[in-house]
């Protein structure tokens, strides 16, 4: 079962908010950017930092830095299907922590049909309709915390201040681990994510003719800190705000599993960025 209910925000161990260990105001989103460019309103802004973090606020507009720190308080893994011919999501899974939880999907599965690449590879000779479902479903790592931005760059060209403000990020299969290995690194010292800034770095990794930026992390651990009571209001919030996205997941499921012609109101799930 899923074990995300059973996390409490004022516990004095909260290790059990990162996966590396065995509904409020819309959150601003980070992504990676690789672009000197950005698009405004049909309007070209140049001179973007590249390669930055890209912040989308929902206040401030687009907003972009190099020097950019995170703190994270929580992070959970999530499967998804692409499908690139109508540029949207066919299949979403709920979030979880473990690979031994179970996390329904939008088709009433587990994980849409994801497993470790090891097991994939070993169907691709005695079952390749097996394989190529597999295939079709990716892994991601979201995590949710505070981010800070050095000298930020709107698009919109006003004077804004990323400052400790509330965000979530979804990272693709290429920098899926990194986070992973920094923050269990840090847990081993006892020294929480929570409690200490991490400062992003890039590094340019090639595949063929692919290029893509791996994220860096540095874990600033001379600066404490100490949780409040607003922060830990921040760790309650993103905990509802997983549930909340739970329970879309199984209504979207329970909604496709209405006989074929009756229609319901529950159209799109999540305005998801389209993936790289």
């Amino acid at each position: 079962m899923n074990q995300l209910m059973n996390i409490d925000g004022n516990s004095t161990d909260l290790s059990a908010l990162y996966s590396t260990m065995n509904s409020g105001p819309i959150l601003a989103r980070a992504r990676i950017n690789k672009d000197s460019t950005t698009d405004v309103d049909g309007d070209m802004v140049e001179g973007i930092p590249a390669p930055s973090i890209g912040l989308s606020h929902p206040d401030l507009g687009e907003v972009f830095a190099k020097d950019t720190y995170f703190r994270i308080f929580l992070d959970t893994m999530q499967t998804s299907v692409f499908d690139s011919d109508i540029q949207k999501f066919s299949n979403m899974s709920q979030h979880f922590k473990q690979f031994s939880d179970t996390a329904l999907d939008w088709d009433g599965g587990d994980k849409c049909g994801w497993i470790p690449s090891k097991q994939r590879e070993k169907l691709r000779a005695v079952d390749p309709v097996a394989y190529a479902t597999a295939s079709k479903a990716k892994l991601y790592r979201n995590i949710f915390g505070l981010i800070r931005m050095d000298k930020p760059m709107a698009a919109s060209g006003d004077k804004v201040e990323i400052k400790d403000v509330p965000f979530r990020m979804k990272l693709g299969p290429s920098n899926f681990m990194e986070i992973s290995k920094v923050m269990t690194s840090m847990i081993r010292q006892q020294s929480m994510p929570l409690n200490f800034d991490m400062k992003v770095g890039y590094e340019l990794k090639k595949t063929g003719s692919n290029k893509y930026f791996v994220l860096k992390y540095t874990p600033l651990l001379g600066e404490h800190h100490p949780l409040t009571d607003e922060t830990r209001e921040y760790i309650t919030n993103f905990i509802d705000l997983v549930k909340v996205e739970n329970d879309q997941v199984a209504e979207k499921m329970r909604e496709n599993m209405v006989p074929a012609g009756i229609k319901t109101d529950l159209d799109d799930l999540l305005n998801d960025e389209i993936p790289l």
